[in-house]
């Protein structure tokens, strides 16, 4: 535990592989099994994971439903990296269903775990009020019991505008591992708060957070892990214009993504690249990756608010004229948006109308888009609202009207 904690994978399996040896007891030989799925989930495979956790799980089940639970809460972890939130729910189900009565930190986190999976899948009122309930708990119990757990509650809360909650869980979690010194517990935490810190414009914070958990899932070998930490820094660089190091991490973290099977991981490096792409102007090679984003997202039926690529897809068919594209993705992103409750999606569905109408009709789309920007603390989508009213005009022949938002 302490090795694995520490970073030092290698020697937690070589001690772990001594243990299973000497293990006579079977429920000592099942603790045994649940720490070896914990560290190959993080070094190795997280699918090869699942089955040895949820094997043990069943084999001590009847002896032992506490251990067997938390067994099925720690495979459900591999789901996370996956993306599959349906399993996700229901490996969480198992386990919460088998810890009412034997462990309440248990079934709290499972509740949790369960409660993120809808907000992932748009289910927003179910999960805000599962993950609502269990807030408490995250912010007083043992933070370091499953990071991702903990982690995906902060991640999962900046989908929903929940910011506060968001910072709340994710400072928590992370003073809680350098306190600690748990390197391997800081990297998926770091690489969420990242994104909390893109979205709320404070891109030095973002880019150092994600850097640094690079670095610590480089230096303790967790490669699936990794993937996720490189699609943050590559978005943050994407979005600074730093071409070299985001095609560089984009490239590094899909050979691992293919290599581990982390579809959802997968798509934010892609949305990462298509953002770079869009940005440079290289308009069909944007379409192209954001298309795949768009592919996998809705095969793994993720919300909008989970990428926030969408807007960049539709704003890439605008800008070749392909506006019938522009517009049907456009309606079915207004649709999934209108059930999530998203201000951010409000306020892009406006920006992407003006972008998409008559010059007589684009300024109260855009002033629509405006006033949902205001009191939403997210100053670079703003910026893109303010950009395109600015182009449009200047398109319009109203160049003095355009100085202004420019």
């Amino acid at each position: 535990t302490d090795a694995t904690r520490s970073g030092e994978a290698d020697r937690a399996f070589a001690l772990l592989g001594e243990a299973s040896r000497l293990a006579t007891d079977p429920l000592l030989a099942a603790d045994v099994q649940r720490m070896t799925g914990h560290v190959e989930m993080r070094r190795g495979s997280p699918l090869v994971a699942y089955e040895l956790l949820v094997a043990e799980a069943e084999r001590v089940r009847s002896r032992d439903p506490r251990r067997a639970a938390g067994m099925f809460l720690e495979a459900s972890v591999s789901h996370m990296i996956t993306g599959d939130m349906h399993g996700l729910v229901a490996t969480a189900e198992r386990a919460r269903a088998l810890a009412t009565s034997a462990d309440p930190a248990v079934e709290l986190l499972a509740t949790a775990v369960i409660g993120e999976a809808y907000l992932a899948l748009g289910d927003v009122e179910q999960g805000d009020a599962l993950l609502s309930a269990c807030e408490p708990y995250l912010l007083e119990g043992d933070p370091l019991a499953i990071v991702e757990v903990v982690g995906m509650a902060a991640h999962s809360s900046l989908w929903i505008e929940k910011f506060d909650r968001a910072q709340r869980i994710s400072d928590r979690l992370i003073a809680a591992a350098r306190d600690a010194s748990a390197v391997s517990a800081l990297i998926y935490p770091l690489a969420a708060r990242s994104h909390l810190d893109f979205r709320l414009g404070r891109w030095a914070a973002a880019r150092a957070g994600a850097a640094e958990s690079v670095e610590l899932a480089h230096d303790t070998g967790q490669l699936p892990i990794l993937s996720h930490s490189l699609g943050a820094l590559a978005h943050v660089e994407a979005a600074m214009g730093q071409e070299e190091e985001c095609r560089r991490h984009v490239s590094e973290g899909l050979a691992l993504v293919a290599r581990f099977q982390g579809d959802a991981t997968g798509a934010y490096l892609t949305a990462a690249l298509g953002l770079l792409e869009l940005g440079l102007g290289r308009i069909p090679e944007a379409i192209a990756v954001l298309e795949e984003t768009q592919r996998t997202a809705d095969r793994l039926g993720m919300q909008p608010s989970l990428l926030m690529s969408t807007p960049d897809l539709v704003e890439a068919y605008a800008r070749t004229g392909r506006r019938d594209e522009a517009q049907d993705l456009l309606e079915g992103f207004e649709v999934r948006g209108r059930r999530t409750g998203s201000r951010w999606g409000e306020a892009a569905v406006a920006r992407l109308r003006g972008l998409l109408a008559p010059d007589d009709a684009m300024r109260a789309h855009f002033d629509a888009a405006l006033a949902l920007h205001e009191g939403l603390p997210m100053p670079f989508e703003r910026a893109r609202t303010l950009l395109c009213l600015g182009e449009r005009m200047r398109r319009a022949r109203r160049r003095a009207d355009a100085r202004e938002p420019l």
